[in-house]
């Protein structure tokens, strides 16, 4: 693999350091928007580094283990069924206890000292699987195809659409988009036909269409994208103050302490819409070089997923690329009025902890492909003997295979 990235030794520094700054641009801004709203104002800044550090445990933890250990122990269908039963948890609290409702969903389960959300974990579960089925799959020179009768592929497909209708049941269409949408990317990049792709893509839309029309929220969601003006203090109004959090910004930004964005204008200023509010205490200027930030992350993921040669590397890699670089422009696009609002967060920068944590696991397992793929580059340049001996040696700690 290409050692040098740009200005890094390589794109796992690049990722490491990146990531470390946004993580300290993400605390100052959770601490802007949310400081006046609190006894304590540094109590969210606290929070999201108490976040951090548990988040950065958990990341360390995958990538000292591997994607090749976490796929070949057999723990994806363990940690697929821990899922689902999360899953009906949730669904449990939602019918038994509607308190927990947050904006008309219950998506949390409750503990003592956080509040867990298991359809952000359902987003790792599926990349992983993914990755283990397709690999299995070319393995043995079977084609990835919907047509097929590997009984592994159905069930990685009835898993997803599983994980996809509880999550679609809480209600987060969102998600569940982005559950269903990880696998059937992964699905196109082990090498789908391109028939069947475009059979996949027309029933994709008739999908989304009836399920837009299944609710009228969501209709009404579409409608007031288009035009958020037409119900700028009902439907509308996180969409206009989104673009008047951006727009009052200016090219220099305002000052932090007069920033009306903060003073309960904008809602959700530190999750789903911290980008508009760092957008207005920040100004053009500082949206450019956050964007910048993450278009040099999203180099970087992509650098280490179009080096690796191991299938299951590669598919990892790109569904952990999607799922953290994806989701991050998704957020951007929806806070500036370019897509409908899903509710999907800004990565790092937004508050929250199991997003946080699920987002650390993604850096994680990124980094042990690039680790592995080097692994493997330094074991084909040495000498037949001594590649033996240390490739005994690798799979004896169970990298191999």
């Amino acid at each position: 693999m290409k050692k040098r990235f740009l200005i890094w030794d390589s794109p796992k520094q690049a990722i490491i350091m990146l990531v470390v700054v946004l993580l300290i641009i993400g605390s100052i801004n959770v601490f802007s928007a949310t400081y006046i709203d609190c006894t304590d104002p540094l109590e969210y800044f606290k929070k999201y580094w108490l976040n951090v550090v548990v988040s950065t445990f958990f990341g360390a933890l995958a990538y000292a283990m591997g994607y090749k250990r976490i796929i070949n122990n057999g723990w994806i269908r363990e940690l697929s069924l821990l899922g689902i039963l999360l899953m009906l948890v949730v669904l449990f609290f939602k019918r038994h206890d509607p308190g927990w409702a947050i904006n008309g969903a219950v998506r949390w389960i409750p503990l003592p000292f956080m509040s867990l959300q298991p359809s952000e974990f359902a987003k790792i579960e599926v990349i992983l699987l993914a990755a283990y089925v397709l690999d299995r799959m070319r393995r043995q020179q079977q084609v990835v195809s919907f047509f097929t009768h590997n009984a592994e592929f159905w069930k990685l497909i009835g898993t997803t659409l599983l994980f996809s209708g509880l999550v679609l049941k809480q209600p987060d269409m969102g998600t569940a988009s982005i559950i269903f949408g990880l696998t059937f990317l992964m699905v196109i990049m082990a090498g789908l036909p391109r028939k069947q792709l475009v059979l996949l893509l027309g029933s994709v839309a008739g999908l989304a269409a009836c399920l837009a029309l299944a609710a009228p929220y969501r209709l009404q969601r579409l409608k007031y994208w288009l035009d958020p003006w037409l119900d700028a203090g009902g439907a509308g109004y996180q969409g206009v103050q989104s673009q008047l959090a951006i727009g009052s910004g200016g090219f220099w930004g305002s000052n932090w302490d007069y920033a009306a964005s903060k003073y309960f204008h904008l809602p959700e200023a530190h999750t789903d819409f911290a980008f508009a509010f760092f957008c207005h205490e920040n100004g053009l200027l500082g949206a450019a070089l956050l964007i910048l930030i993450f278009m040099l992350l999203a180099w970087a993921f992509v650098a280490i997923t179009l080096n690796a040669k191991d299938l299951r590397a590669f598919l990892v890699s790109a569904g952990v690329t999607f799922l953290v670089i994806g989701q991050s422009f998704v957020n951007m696009a929806m806070v500036c009025g370019n897509m409908p609002i899903i509710g999907v967060p800004l990565a790092f920068i937004s508050y929250g902890g199991t997003f946080m944590l699920v987002n650390m696991v993604c850096v994680g397992l990124i980094l042990s492909v690039y680790d592995e793929e080097e692994r493997e580059a330094e074991l084909a340049a040495q000498s037949p003997d001594t590649r033996r001996e240390d490739l005994r040696v690798v799979r004896g700690r169970g990298y191999g295979r």
